[in-house]
């Protein structure tokens, strides 16, 4: 046999018989090494459905939906035009900040560009004061369903965040507003 194989053979059995004896203590100094760590964190990144299955085009949307979902966070008050319901009954998912209004009323819906579940509805009445006294951004309005006008708005927002900071996404958005 060459001593490599005999080499290798007696380090595995040593190692083997480590594990069956329950010492984990390797493995505990292991872990707290940060080389360890970044190594896991890479390899888990690695081995994500995304990356395996679309390279590099989804991992902004990855991301988004890794930070930019759930709970409401701290926010820069950009909103984006959703929808206008032109009088016909309002949609359930309308769940957030909302004037009184009744079914009848013609209502205009924003979402916050970071945090999607923060929406709000007003009166069409009241549309110009509300866009006034805040950034409000309408997308591309050549697509016409309001949720692909929404993402693809605010992956816009994300992705120049990513490549560029937080301020030159704001800045960007301030030049996507509605003349």
């Amino acid at each position: 046999m060459e001593k490599e194989i005999l080499e290798a053979m007696k380090k595995e059995y040593k190692d083997m018989e480590t594990i069956a004896n329950r010492d984990h203590s390797e493995f505990k100094e292991l872990e707290n090494d940060p080389k360890v760590q970044r190594y896991l964190y890479l390899k888990k990144l690695m081995d994500s459905r995304t990356l395996i299955e679309s390279g590099t085009k989804y991992i902004a949307d990855e991301l988004v939906d890794k930070y930019g979902s759930g709970k409401i966070r701290q926010s820069n008050n950009i909103w984006c035009y959703y929808f206008e319901n032109e009088g016909k009954k309002l949609k359930y998912y309308i769940y957030t900040e909302k004037e009184d209004f009744t079914d009848d009323d013609i209502v205009v819906v924003y979402i916050d560009i970071e945090n999607e579940h923060r929406t709000v509805a007003i009166k069409k009445e009241n549309q110009e004061e509300f866009e006034k006294n805040n950034i409000v951004v309408y997308g591309n309005m050549s697509i016409q369903d309001p949720y692909d006008r929404y993402y693809n708005t605010r992956l816009q927002f994300f992705k120049e965040c990513l490549a560029n900071g937080q301020e030159a996404a704001v800045t960007k958005m301030l030049t996507m507003r509605k003349q």
